[in-house]
């Protein structure tokens, strides 16, 4: 059982380690602006490094503040529990203090790391948006749906989607798989690195290990975080209604009128949880097919013009 203050309420988080959505971004949007091709190593490569300390230094500025100021003190009015955006500013702003030998509570410095924090949700929104606009034009430019592959159509339903996420509550449970998927793409995404190294007669035991890794872990994962939504449906259907609540926030959270609102949430979860673990699954497999084939394909005798020497 996942103890409540943990299933409640969830840390800082920011791709630090490896990230399907950055190798998305690179192979569309950053390759493009690339002047040559020898760049996107230190590009790339600088890139994650330098997310990877915004990841470390995230985590310690959540780990410097105390149990009481994260999950406040029960019984105690006057300190009640702190959400992770106020959490955040406050403790990098201790953590910082630290170092420059200044009072803890200095305005100034948490004022610095809210406006830090505000400026990354504004800047990962913005990048998202014109992401999801890009990639609606390409998929949807032409054909039946051409409509969702308008710039102003795929913007506003960008920017509809989140928004309703927002004000349900329901964005934190959307969060968790946002994990699942991110890590699942970067799982793929080894794996296509794994068959250009099998096609190029490279060794690929160094991709293809972490690939395998990442794919059943996250697959696993989301069979794990799909079943806890059809848990909680069906404890309410037994007349639980306490975990169905735990997957939402703000107003629906607080008022039992909207419990219903909360029931449907959880169902839809559900249904995305289920949808992701089977494209999921279904894609893995084609790639362990393909990487396969470019492994026989490359043990192949080669001919001296190139060609395949046949038996």
């Amino acid at each position: 059982m996942i103890p409540k203050e943990s299933s409640d309420r969830s840390g800082p988080s920011f791709c630090g380690a490896i990230s399907g959505w950055h190798s998305l971004v690179s192979s569309s949007s950053s390759s493009k602006q690339l002047d040559v091709e020898t760049d996107a190593l230190p590009v790339g490569g600088g890139a994650m490094l330098s997310e990877g300390m915004l990841a470390l230094a995230s985590l310690i500025a959540y780990m410097v503040l105390s149990r009481n100021y994260v999950f406040g003190i029960p019984g105690d009015p006057l300190n009640p529990p702190h959400s992770n955006v106020a959490s955040w500013p406050t403790g990098a702003a201790l953590l910082v203090s630290r170092l420059l030998g200044v009072q803890a509570t200095n305005i100034y410095l948490t004022a610095f790391f809210g406006l830090v924090l505000i400026v990354y949700a504004i800047t990962v929104q913005a990048l998202v948006t014109r992401f999801f606009r890009l990639v609606a034009g390409e998929t949807w430019g032409e054909g039946r749906f051409r409509l969702l592959g308008n710039k102003h159509v795929s913007t506003i339903v960008g920017l509809g989607i989140p928004w309703g996420f927002a004000v349900s509550g329901s964005w934190w449970a959307l969060w968790l798989y946002f994990g699942g998927a991110n890590q699942l793409l970067a799982g793929l995404a080894i794996m296509l690195i794994s068959i250009h190294l099998a096609r190029v007669r490279a060794p690929t035991k160094y991709s293809l290990i972490p690939g395998i890794f990442m794919v059943v872990t996250t697959l696993a994962a989301l069979v794990w975080q799909t079943a806890t939504f059809v848990y909680s449906v069906w404890l309410y259907s037994q007349g639980d209604k306490s975990w169905v609540l735990r997957n939402v926030r703000g107003g629906i959270q607080a008022d039992p009128a909207y419990i219903p609102v909360a029931v449907f949430i959880n169902g839809v979860f559900v249904v995305v949880g289920a949808a992701l673990f089977f494209v999921g699954l279904s894609m893995a497999i084609r790639l362990f097919r393909s990487y396969r084939s470019s492994v026989v394909e490359a043990r192949a005798p080669v001919a001296a013009d190139g060609g395949t020497v046949e038996k």
